[in-house]
């Protein structure tokens, strides 16, 4: 091929490569991109500007961007304090502890109760007891008590308004400790709150214990008696640790069911003893009868 003949193929090219920016350049550029043809050693050759966006659509722009970026911040900030550890309720509460009005306390819940005739004032103390009737008080699902012996009459009062308040209340105590002078098993029964003890005639029922809402654990020697907040040394420890709370409820809820008369006919003899029907006065330590019968016998005979 001759070199005049490959000039013209060439020039031929370049004239159909530069004919779209001829045409475009006709327009005016009144539609579509705008193209320039610059002049390169005799050949044209075309190049697109790009359109530059209006101050609306920059401003639109930097506001999506910035409602963006709150978004996530507020998203990073919910999530932070869903996953931070919640703070650790730890408190050890010690007795004896004077007696005070905690009619502050219990008012509170009881709206239709009759006034104090104390004539003291009555204001929210941080002593022991006060503590112990707050963290009893803020049950709100449900409350298991686990308490060899149950007399102290303002934790009575306590206990009989979280069930009227509509809180599952359980109680499981001793089974000769029940029906003791002073007891107040008598009326959880009346006010409708189920009470189960123990079964067995070999052991008692020593624990004291119980579980609020099934997350907080209040834990020690104390039992539930006058004698025991105003003159004994006890302790009650107090906490929501999930290690420390679990094997409590479980072992609440092994023990409900143990001791659930349905499942019982008749009571294990203790020591060579003949078993004794569940449907007979039970015998106190002393001895002497009482006339204490299980309240969930009581229903299942109606």
């Amino acid at each position: 091929m001759s070199l005049d003949t490959c000039y013209d193929r060439l020039r031929s090219n370049l004239e159909m490569f530069t004919l779209p920016c001829n045409l475009l350049q006709s327009h005016g550029g009144s539609t579509g991109p705008v193209y320039r043809s610059h002049s390169v050693h005799s050949y044209h050759i075309c190049t697109e500007l790009p359109d530059m966006p209006s101050l609306s659509e920059v401003l639109k722009l930097l506001g999506v961007g910035v409602l963006g970026l709150t978004l996530g911040v507020e998203g990073l900030c919910r999530l932070y304090h869903r996953l931070k550890p919640a703070p650790r309720v730890t408190e050890v509460l010690f007795f004896p502890c004077d007696s005070s009005c905690t009619e502050g306390l219990l008012s509170a819940e009881d709206a239709s109760g009759d006034p104090c005739l104390c004539g003291g004032p009555h204001t929210v103390r941080r002593d022991s007891f006060s503590r112990l009737l707050s963290h009893l008080l803020s049950a709100r699902v449900s409350l298991d008590v686990c308490v060899f012996s149950f007399s102290h009459l303002e934790l009575s009062r306590a206990v009989r308004l979280l069930h009227a308040r509509g809180v599952c209340v359980r109680v499981i105590t001793d089974r000769d400790y029940q029906a003791t002078t002073g007891s107040q098993i008598g009326a959880l029964r009346k006010a409708g709150i189920c009470v189960r003890h123990e079964l067995s005639r070999a052991v008692h029922m020593h624990h004291k214990f119980a579980l609020v809402d099934g997350r907080l654990l209040l834990s020690g020697s104390l039992n539930w008696t006058l004698t025991a907040v105003q003159s004994n040394l006890e302790n009650v420890l107090v906490t929501d640790d999930p290690a420390i709370v679990a094997p409590y409820r479980t072992h609440f809820q092994r023990m409900w069911e143990d001791n659930d008369p349905a499942r019982h006919k008749h009571t294990p003899a203790a020591r060579g003893q003949p078993a004794a029907h569940h449907g007979a006065t039970h015998a106190t330590s002393n001895g002497h009868a009482h006339p204490f019968i299980d309240h969930t016998q009581h229903q299942l005979r109606k």
